[in-house]
């Protein structure tokens, strides 16, 4: 009797703990902007800006005439419509590409781009898919070189280093926007991995990227909590662009506590959107082609395969099977 209810103990807690977290990390699902990104140089890490585009670093491709995919923590995979490398990038330090996807990823978090300036030892924040995984780090700013004002160069201090498979991951600062696209190291050690990283400026590289998207950037998917939904978006628009901002479906504007509505925004500016629901499925469209839908409905549950009783396959025990076992240790029981 104690060893047949142990084994159903067993398969209880076995199939509990096959259930969490879908089998994939916290970590990954916690930055959903962070994808993969393979094309004819190998793999590569990129982050999702303005919608459909990924930008990362130019050398992951050899040209613009190519074709890339990328893969989000849920395995979504989209494949590139062109690429753009920053015509600058035969000068050293330029080492930043964007890439047009066939459809926008489906992704509740986005990260900035910023401008901010970065000084001499300022701790910065790396995040790549060198392993397989995403993994982070922290290296230290070193001063700018005036010489190369596009490059920063970073100081391994000993909490994470970069390898392959890192090239265009971002840096980001303390405020946790993107200061830069990781472009190599400056050494390598015994190991192979980078004894200090080199970055990409986004600063120098601003006018590439608001003429190649002259877009938002902006999470598409969000869910309200308590009916409500607070949604930061980025101008990354050629100019100072008016909002046009309308909704569709369970969906309706906060027009005073969003400080996006009828407002003018700068390049690489930040506003907000307040919006409220009923907690049914909705669209904010910032313009006709861009748009964040909101409690994206489940999508339909497929029914299970008939199963067959004939067969001997294995598979797991279900209610019925456990149900069985007990009444069969009651009976040899009595």
């Amino acid at each position: 009797m104690k060893r047949i209810i142990g084994l159903i103990a067993m398969c209880l807690l076995t199939a509990n703990a096959s259930a969490v977290e879908n089998g994939l990390s916290e970590y990954e699902e916690s930055y959903p902007q962070l994808v993969r990104a393979v094309a004819d140089r190998g793999s590569c890490t990129s982050t999702i800006v303005g919608g459909s585009w990924v930008i990362t670093a130019a050398h992951c491709s050899s040209t613009e005439s190519v074709q890339g995919s990328i893969t989000t923590w849920d395995n979504q995979q989209i494949i590139s419509k062109r690429i753009k490398i920053n015509p600058d990038n035969i000068i050293n330090g330029f080492d930043i590409a964007l890439w047009k996807l066939q459809s926008p990823p489906s992704i509740n978090k986005i990260s900035f781009l910023s401008l901010d300036t970065i000084t001499a030892n300022d701790l910065i924040t790396i995040y790549g898919y060198s392993t397989g995984l995403l993994n982070s780090g922290s290296q230290k700013a070193q001063a700018i070189d005036p010489s190369i004002p596009q490059v920063i160069n970073m100081e391994n201090i000993g909490q994470g280093t970069n390898a392959g498979g890192d090239s265009g991951m971002p840096y980001m600062n303390s405020n946790e926007t993107i200061v830069a696209i990781h472009s190599g190291s400056t050494g390598v050690d015994d190991n192979g991995f980078g004894r200090g990283a080199t970055g990409s400026r986004i600063t120098h590289s601003k006018d590439f990227i608001l003429d190649t998207i002259n877009a938002w950037h902006y999470p598409t998917s969000v869910k309200t909590i308590n009916g409500t939904a607070t949604i930061s978006v980025q101008s990354l628009h050629r100019g100072d662009v008016i909002d046009t901002s309308y909704s569709d479906g369970d969906v309706s504007l906060d027009l005073i506590a969003s400080t996006c509505d009828d407002a003018s925004i700068p390049e690489f500016g930040i506003c907000t959107y307040v919006i409220n629901s009923n907690g049914g499925e909705g669209k904010l469209y910032l313009t006709p082609t861009e748009s964040i839908t909101v409690n994206r409905a489940p999508e339909p549950t497929k029914p299970d395969p008939k199963p067959d009783n004939g067969g001997s396959g294995g598979g797991s025990f279900g209610f019925l099977s456990l149900m069985g076992l007990l009444g069969l240790a009651w009976r040899r029981k009595a």
